[in-house]
């Protein structure tokens, strides 16, 4: 399923905003219900029942390792590969912004205090026959640049920025 995008709802009031919204298992990533399925029966067998293993205890703990692998592999591409930022919150009241991103293999949430975040903007870019185009970017006190989703409006960045000024 493709990622949804409900716009901002400001709620100016209680100092609250948010942009995008996702659905929860798309592409790959229901693969780790899917690992953790794919190993419980086996530590299951080997832990209640090993006699009933017999000789295939090794072939089982091999399987397991190559598993385990694997896992680790998936685990490494969704620590390194976050994915772009699909859904936004910013609470006031809470002084976070939680945000949202969509990797191949996982969802990744993170919470970022409202003081380390300078602005919203949209950048004014350029390729090279001359077309240009907006980019909603969040702008870190530290210099960092998160690319917000490419559907935020100038309305929402000024919203944004309303809800950055009032925490």
């Amino acid at each position: 399923m493709a990622n949804t995008y409900r716009g901002i709802q400001p709620q100016l009031a209680t100092g609250e905003a948010s942009v995008g919204a996702i659905d929860s298992y798309s592409g790959g990533h229901a693969l780790v219900p899917i690992l953790i399925g794919l190993s419980v029966p086996a530590l299951s067998l080997m832990y209640f029942a090993p006699e009933l293993l017999g000789g295939a205890q090794s072939v089982l703990t091999i399987y397991l390792i190559v598993l385990m692998a694997f896992s680790l592999g998936v685990f490494l591409v969704s620590v390194f590969n976050p994915g772009p930022v699909v859904a936004m919150t910013f609470s006031g009241r809470s002084g976070y912004a939680r945000v949202t991103r969509a990797g191949p293999l996982a969802h990744t949430v993170v919470d970022i205090p409202l003081h380390k975040i300078e602005q919203a903007r949209l950048e004014l870019c350029y390729d090279d026959d001359g077309y240009s185009w907006h980019e909603p970017q969040l702008v870190m006190q530290s210099g960092a640049i998160l690319q917000l989703p490419p559907e935020t409006s100038r309305t929402e960045i000024d919203t944004i920025n309303a809800t950055l000024i009032a925490a």
